[in-house]
């Protein structure tokens, strides 16, 4: 995956550069394809953004500092109506406050239990609530806990992520760092996951739930790696209590 400062910059700023090229590409007829296809070409380029900071999950004090200056600097472009700007703001955060998640669950038991929490939250919130569309109009798209996926062109209309999907994104991200799992296959999944629920949501046009694709997304490609890092902490805590 990306690593460095230049790869880092490369991302954001392809994201960047997505955003402000997506009014002049063309245009799609049928509101309803132009919101599946746009919506989820820009669900990808955020959740690569999300991916290409996992390398740093590490970098506690580095994470804080990128969480709270672009958490400034999102509510600040929010209210000052600059979406683009806002949504790389938005973005960084959600990124930075994603992998500090997975760096604060000491325990290896959350690398299971956290996924299946949240997912299970999630399914029983979205599903039990009545249907949303997931089509927006530009007015409602520079709410500070969504990202706008413009649609190509002169579109009215637009899909919608939520900043919990793309938090919790780099969540997994970073415990596929931390754990030693399969990098590059669940980076991919991880993507893959996110857009799917756009693409889908659309279709479907009601809001569907992210983060139960998320979690497979993360546990199906090393449920081996998974077994083995819960079977070594337990061992560890088998030894330590031996010693006592």
């Amino acid at each position: 995956m990306v690593r460095g400062p230049a790869a880092l910059l490369a991302a954001y700023g392809g994201a960047l550069a997505y955003l402000l090229l997506a009014p002049v590409l063309p245009t799609i007829a049928d509101d309803r394809t132009a919101a599946s296809l746009s919506g989820a070409v820009g669900a990808a380029v955020l959740g690569l953004c999300a991916i290409a900071l996992a390398a740093a999950w590490n970098e506690t004090t580095g994470l804080a500092l990128i969480a709270l200056g672009a958490a400034l600097l999102a509510i600040t472009l929010t209210a000052a109506d600059a979406t683009v700007a806002a949504t790389i703001g938005k973005l960084l955060f959600a990124s930075a406050a994603g992998l500090l998640l997975a760096r604060a669950f000491a325990s290896h038991s959350a690398l299971v239990a956290i996924p299946v929490f949240v997912a299970a939250i999630q399914a029983a919130t979205v599903l039990g609530a009545p249907a949303t569309t997931v089509i927006r109009d530009r007015a409602e798209a520079a709410d500070v806990l969504t990202f706008p996926l413009p649609a190509w062109g002169d579109g009215a209309a637009g899909a919608k992520l939520g900043l919990v999907e793309i938090l919790f994104l780099a969540c997994f991200a970073g415990f596929a760092w931390r754990y030693g799992l399969r990098r590059a296959p669940t980076a991919c999944a991880l993507v893959a996951a996110v857009v799917a629920t756009v693409a889908f949501s659309v279709a479907a046009d009601r809001t569907l739930p992210a983060l139960p694709g998320l979690a497979l997304a993360l546990l199906l490609p090393n449920l081996d790696r998974v077994a083995a890092v819960l079977r070594g902490a337990h061992a560890r805590e088998a030894a330590r209590s031996g010693n006592h």
